[in-house]
């Protein structure tokens, strides 16, 4: 491979290029290439992680089609910086986040600029969404209002238009791939629980950010199985780089890497390895995208004050959740997850001051038009420091209350 950058792969659509791909792929008999897997098979293919999808058929071939309300707030999703999700979710009977996908790799034309296999990418689309755990905060829901905030920053943002043209696509693909997977599987605790309790997965991957690593790993095993890889039809070296770029801005979504990651940025914009008229240089992609994930998983700061305010209690409840757990098996009750205790809500002023402002700043600095985000979070921002605190804490606490309990999994 010539080059490890998008800027210098070019997608030939032509018999050569089909030929040599399809020789790399492994052979099947053709006794499997006309059934469908057991549900097991699939199951296992990620159960060997420790957790992971448990769908059990591939019903997402044929044509999907949602009624007027669901596309009404469809249209809405194509231009809105405070996109109200759990209207969608509801609307859709739990499917916003294959709603948002197949919309948006329609509207950027990605099936047919990249030659992606639509039944596939609904196969895909509708595993991912089935291996979600309907956790208070970390699941399907959150993943979908994630992927609708990066493609707003993509388009309404105008940072897609600051890559080179060529390479737009492919950097679409990459960006909401990212996006849809990147808390696959998650089970409600962070990754200091994981590794303190010594789970399965912090020994699988060595303590290295355990859940983001099981993330990547247990929706990669879904992607390249045969009947979900919508991508196969690209070359192999293109989806090669696809999947380095994905790992690493999945990776970085590990808030223990948050500053950091925010100080290579700062470096970055400020020097000449950043653009050229007016383009990301290649050697500047990977940070770019590492920062617009991370500007999206963290957009619940970013939206109206009444949306804000019911993911802050849906990740104070999981945090709860997660203290009682830890209480249960013995282990010292980690910060801010006692339920005893105030719990993160508490605590947004700091959050605010010290994560998400410098984060929306630094975006804000490389592309002007992102400005929306950075005014809304300081909006949000202002909230914590004048509201009543009382009430915004009587608030979180009956939305808390209204939160399900976690299935698929037990304590």
């Amino acid at each position: 491979m010539q080059s490890t950058s998008l800027m210098g792969l070019c997608v030939h659509d032509n018999n050569q290029t089909r030929e040599k791909f399809q020789s790399d792929l492994p052979r099947q008999s053709s006794e499997q290439e006309a059934s469908l897997p057991e549900p097991s098979k699939l199951q296992a293919a990620t159960a060997t992680l420790g957790h992971g999808a448990s769908s059990s058929r591939f019903p997402y071939e044929g044509h999907i089609e949602f009624d007027e309300p669901v596309k009404d707030l469809l249209e809405e999703a194509r231009c809105s910086w405070s996109f109200d999700v759990m209207q969608l979710q509801s609307a859709s009977k739990g499917q916003a986040l294959t709603a948002l996908a197949l919309t948006f790799f329609k509207d950027m034309g990605l099936v047919e600029a990249l030659h992606l296999h639509p039944g596939k990418l609904k196969n895909f689309l509708g595993h991912m969404e089935r291996g979600y755990i309907n956790n208070p905060y970390h699941n399907s829901i959150h993943t979908a209002l994630v992927l609708q905030s990066l493609h707003m920053l993509m388009t309404h943002g105008k940072v897609l238009a600051s890559f080179d043209e060529a390479s737009q696509p492919l950097i679409l693909l990459t960006s909401y791939i990212a996006a849809i997977i990147h808390d696959f599987g998650h089970m409600g605790v962070n990754n200091n629980f994981l590794i303190h309790s010594m789970d399965e997965l912090a020994l699988l991957h060595n303590d290295h950010s355990p859940n983001e690593n099981h993330h990547l790993a247990a929706a990669f095993k879904v992607l390249f199985h045969p009947r979900c890889n919508f991508m196969e039809q690209l070359p192999p070296e293109v989806v090669r780089l696809i999947r380095k770029l994905v790992i690493s801005m999945v990776l970085k979504t590990d808030m223990s890497l948050h500053f950091a990651t925010i100080s290579s940025f700062k470096s970055l914009i400020r020097s000449r390895r950043f653009m050229e008229d007016g383009k990301v240089l290649p050697d500047a992609v990977d940070l770019v995208l590492q920062m617009l994930l991370k500007a999206a998983d963290l957009t619940h700061t970013t939206i109206a004050s009444s949306h804000h305010l019911c993911w802050v209690a849906r990740l104070e409840e999981e945090m709860f959740r997660q203290g009682d757990r830890e209480q249960r098996v013995g282990m010292p009750i980690s910060p801010l997850m006692d339920r005893s205790q105030p719990g993160m809500s508490a605590s947004q002023v700091g959050f605010f001051e010290l994560v998400i402002i410098p984060l929306y700043e630094g975006l804000t600095y490389a592309f002007e038009d992102v400005n929306v985000m950075l005014n809304a979070a300081k909006d949000n921002h202002r909230l914590w420091v004048q509201g009543n605190q009382s009430v915004i804490a009587q608030q979180v606490a009956q939305l808390r209350a209204s939160i399900p309990p976690t299935t698929h999994w037990s304590p």
